[in-house]
């Protein structure tokens, strides 16, 4: 018994076509020259049987797989999907695929990467994992250095200190308050922003409530605060998912936005693009990020360093500018 038609291989192509077996490599790699009339030959042979390389194969013979493993704190937040993509697109470009998995607390996923053999790793978001060494590896969406490491991230203080300096100047509200999912004394950079911002104009902080970061944990903090009898009048929000739950709690509670409630988010989604009153947001360049990150790991960088990137407020109707 056979398992079936044989597929096609590179010989059947090469003979198609009427050339070398090494001619029909050359196209398919681009390593040498080739006349435009013997790569239509070979194209077209190729096309003719359904020829296809074999990947597994191709990457044993040259000790690299040509893809790179993503591993995303949480795969369900429109911010890692928006950064999965940046990274797709950038790979793509440069002939390289991508493998996705979510981080989980054993570490698990990224041992898998590397079992699949993957040629380098990015790890976004969560606890710094304890990464293997024996391929490139780059954290992105971090707050700052982390020592042993190449990281990329925003340059959040500044960012959070402009958002903050925007509702206390720009709309006179007397202090802001936080709500995000950084619990205490994790040094989170969107608090230590928003902490500065009060203490230059030297105004108290309003109240912080932290929360998971959900559009559910948003709504759930949000109601805490706004149910206090010194309702704060301004909130920043860690992230435009917890943004948007705010958004929620506070028509559930009959409060408009930003008439009754001034809201600014930080990530710059769609989520805050489209939100039902826009929201005006801090923005993450991601696409900027994920190019230096794909750059980084194919140049096969292993020397400890922070790359920070700015992130400007794109102002919409949450905060009480014109639409």
């Amino acid at each position: 018994m056979t398992g079936g038609p044989r597929r096609p291989t590179r010989a059947d192509v090469a003979r198609r076509a009427d050339v070398s077996d090494a001619v029909v490599s050359y196209v398919l790699s681009g390593s040498h020259p080739v006349s435009e009339a013997t790569r239509a030959r070979v194209l077209a042979a190729i096309e003719e049987l359904g020829y296809r390389r074999n990947a597994t194969a191709r990457a044993l013979r040259r000790g690299r797989s040509d893809s790179v493993g993503l591993v995303l704190s949480d795969i369900e937040n429109p911010h890692f999907m928006a950064l999965a993509r940046a990274v797709e697109s950038r790979l793509a470009s440069l002939g390289q695929a991508l493998l996705i998995a979510e981080l989980r607390e054993d570490g698990s996923a990224v041992r898998e990467m590397v079992a699949r053999g993957v040629d380098a790793l990015l790890v976004t978001g969560g606890p710094t994992p304890d990464v293997a060494t024996e391929v490139p590896t780059v954290l992105l969406d971090r707050g700052g250095p982390e020592a042993g490491h190449v990281t990329i991230g925003v340059d959040a203080v500044p960012a959070a200190v402009a958002a903050v300096d925007h509702l206390l100047e720009r709309h006179g509200h007397g202090s802001v308050a936080l709500v995000t999912g950084a619990s205490p004394g994790d040094d989170d950079p969107r608090e230590t922003g928003w902490r500065d911002a009060h203490a230059a104009r030297g105004r108290p902080t309003g109240p912080v409530e932290v929360t998971s970061w959900t559009r559910a944990g948003g709504a759930e903090a949000a109601r805490r605060l706004l149910e206090r009898d010194d309702r704060p009048t301004a909130v920043l929000a860690a992230s435009d998912l917890i943004a948007v739950g705010v958004l929620r709690a506070a028509l559930d509670l009959g409060l408009s936005v930003p008439g009754d409630l001034a809201v600014v988010s930080y990530d710059g989604t769609d989520e805050a693009r489209f939100a039902a009153s826009p929201l005006t947001t801090i923005e993450q360049p991601r696409d900027a990020m994920a190019a230096l990150a794909v750059d980084l790991l194919l140049a096969g960088a292993r020397e400890p360093d922070h790359h920070a990137f700015a992130a400007p407020l794109v102002v919409r109707r949450s905060c009480g500018c014109p639409a």
